[in-house]
């Protein structure tokens, strides 16, 4: 009788896959130093929500606070850790690694590309015999600039089982430049979701709420406020635009170490009342719907995930021809690149656009049907978890 009850139970839980869910879940462990706004970060973010919960369990360790992202993901229901390192030379961090990733009982791990969190994260996958480690390199700028960073990713990147690059140009920078091994790359790209940023915005009422009247045309610029990122470059970029059409105002979008510099720049060439410095944001796919032009000005990139929502809301692109850009931007198609650390090559490429409307609206048009071919959340997640499977 007994027995009888137990196999019903069992049929039961086989029907609504319950069993058979608990025997395929997979636990990865999203390591990083901390999660915060930035495109990686709104990346990870991204492929945390979307991926197969009845696959995929996610735990999330940063080593650092976890961040304005990290918390996000936090108070989604994700079982998180955070504050392991009291030092970066620590030992005892190997060690409350170990403890974590044994109690969740992680099968695999996947992490941001800084060398030093690769060494510490590798020797504790060691320990545990874990293969499966995935980095994900969303920036070169450190690699390039820090010989240390260089010579500690040769050291630790034979442990790696795969490396994510954001595109084929990506992956051939860091086979050919970087000398990672080729048959550990893997191109996938960050994605969006396209019906986050095809929304219907009052652009009128909208803009009035950022003190932008009439019928001005809106340059904008979106990302952490870092060196890199030559917002020095775009302002003075967006004084030469003003100085040939007053009718266009520019925002600057995002917060960081520079901020206190750009303002002073601002103020210096007197166009406070031509660039309004909007700091972060958590609004950004309405501020993408009543701007007209979306503009990078960096020194390198990788594959920005603020150029690839711009283009799923339809803008034309004005971008440096730096990293994986030419794989966004067409040019003279969907918007225009221009040579790094030129301020009148930006000015006049953002003009080319500011001032003819069919420009813009054909390129823009171009930019969404790009996205929905390439650059799709949909596409990403089934990159990743055919990726994850197999484990």
């Amino acid at each position: 009788m007994l027995l009888g009850r137990l196999f019903c139970v069992i049929e039961l839980l086989f029907r609504h896959k319950i069993i058979i869910a608990l025997f395929r879940m997979i636990t990865i462990a999203f390591v990083s130093t901390t999660l915060n706004p930035g495109g990686a970060e709104q990346q990870w973010l991204n492929l945390i929500r979307g991926i197969n919960k009845e696959k995929f369990r996610i735990v999330l360790i940063c080593l650092y606070d976890l961040g304005t992202v990290g918390n996000t993901i936090k108070n989604s229901g994700i079982v998180a850790y955070s504050k392991i390192f009291k030092n970066r030379y620590s030992a005892w961090s190997v060690i409350k690694l170990i403890r974590i990733m044994q109690s969740e009982k992680v099968s695999a791990i996947f992490m941001m590309h800084w060398p030093l969190l690769i060494g510490y994260v590798t020797v504790a996958a060691k320990y545990l015999g874990l293969t499966k480690i995935v980095t994900a390199v969303h920036s070169t700028d450190y690699i390039d600039r820090k010989y240390r960073s260089y010579m500690l990713d040769r050291v630790v990147f034979k442990n790696i089982s795969s490396t994510i690059a954001l595109s084929e140009q990506h992956k051939r920078y860091l086979s050919n430049v970087l000398k990672y091994p080729e048959n550990k790359l893997l191109v996938i790209s960050n994605g969006v979701n396209m019906s986050k940023f095809c929304i219907s915005v009052d652009k009128d009422a909208f803009r009035r709420g950022l003190g932008i009247e009439g019928n001005r045309k809106v340059v904008g610029i979106i990302g952490r406020l870092d060196p890199v990122k030559r917002h020095d470059i775009f302002i003075d970029a967006a004084y030469s635009v003003c100085s040939n059409n007053k009718n266009v105002v520019f925002l600057i979008i995002g917060d960081g170490p520079e901020r206190t510099n750009i303002e002073k720049k601002i103020e210096s060439l007197g166009m406070t009342d031509n660039i309004k410095l909007l700091g972060h944001r958590t609004d950004v796919p309405e501020l993408l719907n009543v701007i007209d032009l979306s503009v990078l000005s960096s020194d390198t990139e990788a594959l920005p995930m603020a150029i690839i929502e711009a283009m799923a809301a339809g803008l034309p692109i004005v971008a440096t021809n730096v990293g994986s850009l030419s794989d966004l931007v067409e040019d003279g198609m969907n918007g225009y690149l221009v040579p790094p650390d030129s301020s009148e090559a930006l000015a006049r490429a953002i003009l080319k656009i500011v001032d003819n409307d069919s420009t813009a609206l054909r390129m823009g048009q171009i930019s969404a049907a790009q996205v929905r071919e390439r650059f799709t959340e949909e596409i990403m997640l089934d990159k990743y978890e055919k990726l994850f499977s197999a484990i």
